[in-house]
């Protein structure tokens, strides 16, 4: 297990420490939390991301010494039903206590049983309003937002999370920027400094691993999330990059 927690390598930055912090993810960090949670300390994380409302795991992490960082959670949006649903205000409500993060995914927007085009103004219309209310619901209960792109969803580039976030301006909303789904959206060859330095002001997590080189959007998974330090893509240049935003600095 001790290999495979290194196949994908988290980073919070900007905390008060003004230093990043590395954390694990459950999709290499397997297993039951009490096994987990030593684990995870004896090789130096400051703790793990998880799915939204793991309630065991958070609280292992917590006794441990260490953090559950963030929750994924995907969630289809509808133009006639609320996104907000009981059980996604019970998962949330889970993790007060925790100062945690919703890692929001938007899959698919649709009305009327149909799917809204991505380009519709329907689209941003609904997008906005079902985020702001699981943002505003999310807040107090003291947990964060951020939007996570992921490729094939509605937000599927880093680009559309931010435009999405400095629509709502919500202090409560902040984006991820996760490499496997940048190189899957984009070539390799494209220089990311511009997009992290335009996401920098609301940009929350940054997720990173290994992977290959080439068009990498033709590639599968498993080239695109490896193992730290495996694959040709440069991960050191990358973080360079995101260092020179100023993402270790303190939270505004």
């Amino acid at each position: 297990m001790k290999t495979l927690l290194l196949a994908l390598l988290l980073l919070l930055g900007r905390r008060a420490e003004a230093e990043l912090t590395f954390f694990a993810m459950d999709t290499i960090a397997r297993g039951a939390p009490e096994e987990v949670a030593p684990q995870l300390k004896e090789l130096g994380y400051a703790g793990i991301a998880g799915r939204l409302g793991d309630q065991p795991m958070a609280e292992a992490m917590r006794a441990a010494g260490l953090k559950f960082f963030g929750g994924y959670q995907v969630v289809q949006l509808n133009a006639e039903t609320p996104a907000l649903d009981a059980g996604l205000r019970g998962r949330i409500d889970r993790m007060q206590g925790h100062a945690t993060a919703v890692w929001l995914g938007l899959n698919r927007i649709s009305k009327g049983g149909q799917p809204v085009p991505k380009a519709a103004p329907e689209a941003m219309k609904v997008a906005l309003r079902e985020v702001r209310t699981i943002a505003d619901y999310a807040q107090s209960r003291g947990v964060r937002v951020a939007l996570y792109p992921h490729a094939g969803f509605w937000v599927e580039r880093v680009e559309e999370a931010v435009d999405l976030a400095e629509r709502l301006n919500h202090p409560n909303v902040g984006v991820m920027f996760n490499l496997c789904h940048w190189l899957k959206m984009e070539s390799a060859e494209r220089d990311p400094a511009p997009v992290l330095e335009k996401a920098f002001p609301r940009l929350f997590f940054v997720t990173v691993n290994g992977a290959d080189t080439g068009d990498t959007r033709k590639m599968p998974w498993r080239q695109l999330i490896q193992p730290l330090g495996s694959g040709t893509y440069d991960v050191a240049a990358f973080l360079g990059k995101l260092v020179k935003t100023g993402y270790t600095k303190t939270m505004p």
